[in-house]
């Protein structure tokens, strides 16, 4: 499951960065000026230009490779395994992997939040009559998020758990 998520997080990526290049650069290329702001007589009165909208692709970008050194290079996850191994219980590989599989999972949803934005701002950006969706697809997305660390944190307690209720029956110990 981690590398289809690993893929579709690249794929995102990918994705945000040829979309705000078409955008850009491309043939249906945005206005020179994009209207972000109305006053109170519904008339534009704060501007961007085209080239703010290549931030997001970079944070995308960053997010992505952070979350994958992290994922890589989890010492806490290494640290869990290595102390499984010392005691001859599988609990400290499975919280490895649960830390892991968290580290992924969020990685994918932040993506695809980053991916969401940019896409309905450049929606905006193209049709500024019609209502922007961004926040509701962000605010899916959080939840996502919520309920994705709300699941590893109770499978990490369960886990830690049950490694204790084994040490305590004496099933968690190895023999010598």
């Amino acid at each position: 499951m981690r590398a289809i998520l690993e893929a579709v997080s690249l794929a995102i990526v990918v994705l945000i960065i040829l979309i705000t290049s078409y955008a850009l650069y491309g043939a249906n290329r945005l206005p020179a000026h994009i209207p972000v702001h109305l006053d109170q007589f519904g008339h534009p009165d704060v501007w961007r230009t085209p080239s703010s909208f290549a931030i997001m692709p970079l944070l995308a970008l960053m997010t992505y490779l952070i979350f994958s050194l992290a994922g890589a290079y989890s010492s806490m996850a290494g640290t869990e395994a290595d102390a499984a191994a010392e005691q001859g219980a599988t609990t400290g590989a499975t919280l490895g992997a649960l830390i892991l599989s968290l580290i992924t999972w969020i990685k994918a949803e932040l993506v695809a939040v980053f991916g969401w934005m940019q896409y309905s701002e450049l929606e905006s950006a193209r049709h500024p009559e019609e209502e922007s969706s961004m926040m509701l697809g962000v605010w899916i997305l959080v939840g996502a998020i919520a309920c994705t660390i709300a699941w590893h944190v109770t499978a990490m307690v369960r886990a830690r758990r049950a490694a204790a209720e084994a040490v305590e029956s004496g099933d968690g110990v190895p023999e010598p």
